[in-house]
């Protein structure tokens, strides 16, 4: 019975050519006929030929221009997450056929933020094991949620995020966790050593602006502490927020390391505030068919042999 359901659906969509899937998803992703084109070593008409093809089928735009990009239509986004999952379980079967199992470059993925803090650590433990790994980062789309699509895709073989991923296909370990420090300029005028309750209504503030769920988490503990909260400058990086702080009286909240390593540098001091924030979580996540890989694997288990006791 399965089986004759399965065949009576590809004889109603016999006329379709899924390719036209992997094009929208890749469109989908990238925002950009162009960027989807170079991703799928083809010319741009060739993909708008396609996406126009896809406009028939579905009586829909698909995509709006918006600026320099593509913005989904709603249509277009319900289709992305009908079949983005399976599409990417597709691709990594197919993947996963071939030979791959002694594969040593790997590609991580996170926000610069991120990375800055856990990358060195890895690398350095790589390095002082003298293994033949070769580690490339791509910085994440502040903007977006997008981690899930890079691992379906396989755009990457491992994510750092402040976000756990779970999932049939997926492994998300917490690795690490991160106190937040509250700073602002060391002669600044009102503030010594505390931040209290009435320095948070009157003082301006930076805001650290990625769209990710721990780092949202933080910020909005102080929100909900002191709604009259005054931003004053906000920005995706965090080396930005300080630099504003170093030259303003703005108070900024910066993850711990970036306090201990980069603190003199801005001119920075740290100030006791009564605010109870959570610290940061930092989880590692990656599909479970990497595992197929040797070096991937003795990676992963080398990465877990070193995450804190307490965190385990």
């Amino acid at each position: 019975m399965i089986y004759d359901s399965i065949i009576n659906n590809f004889e109603k969509i016999n006329s379709f050519d899924f390719n036209l899937l992997f094009i929208f998803e890749t469109i989908f992703i990238y925002s950009s006929v162009s960027i989807a084109a170079d991703k799928l070593e083809s010319s741009p008409s060739s993909i708008s030929q396609s996406l126009n093809k896809l406009r028939t089928y579905f009586s829909d735009p698909l995509f709006i221009r918006k600026g320099q990009g593509l913005v989904p239509t709603t249509v277009a986004i319900h289709l992305h997450e009908k079949i983005s999952n399976e599409l990417g379980w597709l691709v990594n079967s197919l993947v996963n056929t071939s030979n791959i199992n002694t594969r040593n470059k790997f590609t991580v993925y996170s926000l610069p933020y991120t990375a800055q803090i856990v990358l060195p650590k890895i690398c350095a433990l790589i390095h002082k094991l003298k293994l033949p790994y070769e580690l490339t980062h791509i910085s994440a789309n502040v903007s977006l949620n997008e981690s899930e699509d890079i691992l379906n895709y396989r755009k990457a073989d491992l994510i750092f995020d402040t976000k756990p991923h779970y999932g049939n296909s997926t492994v998300t370990v917490l690795y690490m966790r991160e106190n937040i420090v509250v700073v602002c300029n060391k002669d600044h005028p009102r503030l010594d050593k505390e931040l209290t309750q009435e320095d948070i209504r009157r003082e301006k503030f930076t805001y650290i602006n990625i769209n990710t769920q721990g780092l949202k988490h933080a910020q909005d503990i102080v929100q909900d502490y002191e709604s009259g909260r005054h931003i004053f400058f906000s920005s995706s990086s965090v080396e930005v927020n300080a630099a504003v702080t170093e030259t303003t009286e703005c108070v900024s909240f910066v993850s711990e390391s970036f306090f201990k390593k980069f603190g003199e540098c801005f001119n920075l001091k740290s100030l006791k505030y009564e605010i109870p924030i959570e610290p940061i979580n930092f989880y590692m996540s990656y599909n479970k068919s990497a595992l197929s890989n040797e070096n991937f694997l003795r990676l992963i288990n080398l990465l877990k042999e070193n995450i804190p006791p307490e965190l385990k």
